[in-house]
């Protein structure tokens, strides 16, 4: 009896950008096919980001328009989520697990702004939702200030606005939806300042004692460390991804990435080794031993060429998790055709 049945739990999408930025989005649209409630949720969703927007709660936004995956830019990318609001355009990135690519933010403000300007409309900032309401990288935001072209916004201020959807007291669909959008919102919330601590933690302990170097990401939940200097061939490289998975687990991962513009993109490599087969070859016998080159060829995913989970007990301390994985790291590239000291 002390469980609870969560949708997102059950059908594994807890963790989903996707799923979230379309009930957000879904939610806050008033002329939305699964609710009749207008623009209320919308208004209460601005006023989370009303220091961003300078808008007006009291406002009639009914003829306010939301879109998701906008790709109206220069340079192509998809915007998870915009809303158009009379002469605003307000463009908002979504990140649970991705990490940030190279000039992201920037491109996405910048293309954003070029199109609003084409159409008389301002933007005054790009809202960058996280778990915790960290900043985004310096690759991805360029020269730009947080708090000013980009405003930080968390997973605690979406429960601040679920909360406030609540007290309108919607029907029991659209209420218990909404409850339990809350419950997965405040579970991830919640679990980001650990998560960061120990990814942290397991960072430190691979450069200080492990003399591991190379690392290119540190998140809340995932930290990627490059293998360039290891072994790279042509447009390919492979990357070691350390990634928080529910229940206390950690994932290690052998991911492949193309290099673009100096700057390897894990995002999507599959098209490329599919093209480039005798390439990926090479790179993976030059890196590898047996019989770790196996799992990797044979793997189905484009990402999980490799995967190990190392699970904590639940009474461990994070401290002595993060000298086991450190361990499994170890043990993974005594497999890679380098010598490791």
């Amino acid at each position: 009896m002390g469980k609870t049945f969560n949708i997102f739990e059950v059908a594994g999408i807890n963790h989903s950008e996707e799923i979230h930025t379309s009930i957000i989005a879904d939610l806050i649209n008033p002329n939305s096919k699964y609710h009749d409630y207008g623009d209320i949720f919308l208004k209460r969703f601005i006023n989370e980001i009303k220091n961003a927007t300078n808008l007006e709660v009291d406002d009639n936004f009914k003829k306010a328009e939301i879109k998701t995956e906008v790709n109206k830019n220069k340079s192509l990318r998809r915007i998870d989520m915009v809303i158009y609001i009379d002469d605003h355009v307000i463009p908002f990135e979504i990140k649970i697990w991705a990490g940030d690519q190279e000039r992201q933010l920037v491109d996405y403000y910048n293309d954003t702004k070029a199109a609003a300007a084409n159409d008389g409309k301002n933007v005054p900032a790009i809202i960058y939702l996280t778990p915790s309401g960290q900043k985004p990288s310096k690759k991805s935001r360029g020269d730009y200030e947080v708090y000013k072209e980009i405003y930080l916004m968390s997973f605690k201020n979406l429960n601040n606005w679920l909360e406030e959807c609540l007290k309108v007291n919607p029907v029991d669909e659209v209420k218990e939806i909404i409850k339990q959008f809350k419950d997965n919102i405040d579970r991830v919330y919640k679990s980001a300042p650990r998560h960061e601590m120990l990814m942290k933690s397991i960072k430190d302990n691979l450069l200080n004692k492990h003399k591991i170097q190379g690392w290119t990401e540190c998140y809340s939940t995932y930290i990627t460390f490059s293998l360039t200097p290891l072994r790279k061939h042509d447009d390919l490289e492979f990357a070691l991804r350390i990634k928080w998975e529910d229940n206390n687990k950690l994932k290690l991962l052998i991911i492949c990435g193309e290099i673009k513009n100096m700057t390897p993109d894990y995002s999507n490599p599959s098209v490329y080794i599919r093209n480039n087969r005798e390439v990926f070859l090479k790179l993976l016998n030059d890196t590898f031993f047996q019989p770790l080159r196996e799992e990797i060829e044979t793997a189905p995913s484009k990402w999980e060429r490799y995967a190990k989970f190392i699970c904590r007990r639940d009474n461990e301390e994070d401290f002595n998790f993060s000298e086991l994985c450190c361990e499994e790291v170890v043990n993974i590239l005594k497999n890679v055709n380098i010598k490791y000291e």
